[in-house]
């Protein structure tokens, strides 16, 4: 007895025309909705069998993790107050107030005869203290000092002819 074979059938039985199916979705576009399966042909209506993940839902929900992982934690860092006290030769030219996020550089700049630009990273250290990284450049000259501060204490440095003086509290205390 001879079958005439129809569209998405074979002699060779059901694996060939499974084989075919995967063919045929790779040239489908993804529609745009979530959950939406993509369009298949009608020489292919069997049911596929998809995995619970696949590879791109996998780093999807990997990204999102991560993502939701990292704002998660800018939420919770600790954002400090610096205030700073900036002289030349004795004569303060600047008094400025940063919020910094814990890690993240802040920097506040001022144009003029005494325009400085003041850079400021604050990372925790010791129960009390914080380390604060600064880079400050001015008319007068440059310098990227770095000291440890306790909180709410002042800390004062001069290198050449620059003196710098901070304090450092956790914003909002």
């Amino acid at each position: 007895m001879v079958q005439g074979l129809t569209i998405g059938s074979s002699d060779r039985g059901v694996h060939l025309r499974w084989a075919k199916e995967r063919v045929d979705d790779l040239y489908k576009s993804a529609l745009l909705a979530g959950n939406a399966t993509p369009r298949r042909s009608t020489s292919s209506l069997a049911t596929i069998r998809r995995p619970l993940l696949s590879i791109q839902g996998f780093a999807f929900s990997f990204i999102a993790l991560g993502l939701l992982a990292s704002s998660v934690s800018d939420a919770t860092a600790a954002a400090y107050r610096i205030s700073a006290h900036l002289s030349h030769k004795g004569h303060q030219f600047a008094a400025p107030v940063i919020v910094v996020r814990e890690g993240v550089p802040a920097a506040v700049e001022v144009t003029g005869d005494d325009g400085y630009r003041l850079t400021v990273t604050v990372t925790p250290a010791t129960s009390g203290t914080v380390k604060v990284a600064t880079a400050l450049h001015t008319a007068y000259g440059a310098i990227s000092p770095a000291m440890v501060v306790q909180l709410g204490q002042p800390a004062s440095l001069t290198i050449g002819e620059i003196q710098m003086s901070l304090t450092a509290e956790v914003n909002g205390s």
